[in-house]
């Protein structure tokens, strides 16, 4: 079975606009001061989401999706925890959106849209996942599309703008909930025409792509006629499973949340624990804010990850103007 993936670079979409960003300081002040309200997704009114496919809260409806191997889009979970917002479940990070995920988020009511808040968006990710970006950058990258009654209004490109640190924000907000790499489940690399996986016991090649020469064959053109692809044959990929562990702590953080929801007091707290220590702390968590020149009416935003060796983000939340 091959797994057919579609190349996101974001040197050749003219269509898309590259966000302006918060600097690093701004964002752990700014974040708070932006989001005030309910379009702010790390409030806990939004903790009955975790878990589900598609949840509504206050007029705004999230849902979840992914991409299977067959290029069909299926449903997925929500992932949310109160100190980055939305995710999607599974995938390669399990709190995150990755390269083949979307989250949507639709408003009963058109809203008057100046931005957005994006968090776990960092620079320098080669050096813990021996990666390298697609574009060439060693930045993640986050994008999102805002529309109104099924039009697309404006597209945005989110570069991170601040390094991984050694120390992970929530981990260090609160160890008996996160942990390091508590949402890591695998990797994979596509470097070149080099495929590996990244796992818990290291990193292990698992071949060359189309049998290294990265064309595909004569018989197959027709299917990926004018589409940028690379074909991954998962079946070798799978193979290797058995003896690879996976990140054994992948679903820590998942079911320690999970776990809070019976109280609303230890989430809120969490929630303003956060804010705290995001005010008093130079420990980044990778926020980044995606400011529109002018305001737009918008009643969906879609947000995607570009496919990349590591590109994956949560959504923290919408600005929305009176």
């Amino acid at each position: 079975m091959l797994i057919k993936l579609n190349i996101y670079s974001i040197c050749a979409i003219s269509a898309l606009t590259v966000a302006s960003a918060a600097s690093a300081q701004q964002s752990r002040t700014a974040i708070d001061r932006d989001l005030q309200g309910v379009t702010d997704f790390r409030n806990p009114v939004f903790a009955g989401c975790l878990g589900q496919q598609t949840c509504t809260v206050s007029g705004i409806t999230v849902a979840a999706f992914r991409e299977d191997a067959t290029g069909a889009t299926v449903d997925a979970t929500i992932y949310w925890d109160p100190v980055d917002g939305f995710g999607v479940q599974d995938g390669a990070q399990n709190d995150e959106i990755d390269f083949d995920e979307t989250l949507i988020v639709t408003f009963a009511n058109a809203q008057r849209v100046s931005g957005a808040w994006l968090s776990d968006l960092f620079v320098s990710e080669s050096g813990r996942y021996n990666a390298t970006a697609t574009a060439g950058v060693d930045g993640e990258i986050g994008q999102m599309d805002m529309r109104r009654g099924g039009v697309s209004k404006t597209q945005l490109i989110v570069n991170a703008d601040a390094d991984l640190p050694t120390r992970t924000f929530n981990a260090e907000l609160d160890p008996a909930v996160f942990s390091k790499n508590g949402d890591l489940l695998h990797r994979v690399i596509i470097r070149n025409n080099d495929v590996r996986l990244v796992s818990a016991t290291g990193v292990q090649r698992v071949g060359p792509l189309n049998g290294g020469d990265g064309i595909i064959d004569a018989d197959k053109q027709d299917l990926f006629a004018g589409l940028p692809t690379i074909e991954i044959d998962t079946q070798r990929l799978l193979s290797m499973i058995d003896g690879v562990v996976l990140f054994p702590v992948g679903e820590h953080n998942e079911d320690h949340v999970a776990g809070l929801a019976s109280s609303p007091l230890a989430l809120e707290n969490l929630y303003q624990n956060s804010k705290a220590m995001r005010n008093g702390s130079d420990l980044s968590n990778g926020e980044v804010a995606a400011y529109l020149n002018s305001p737009i009416s918008v009643d969906e935003i879609i947000f995607t990850a570009p496919f990349g060796s590591s590109n994956e983000f949560s959504v923290s939340g919408v600005i929305v103007l009176p």
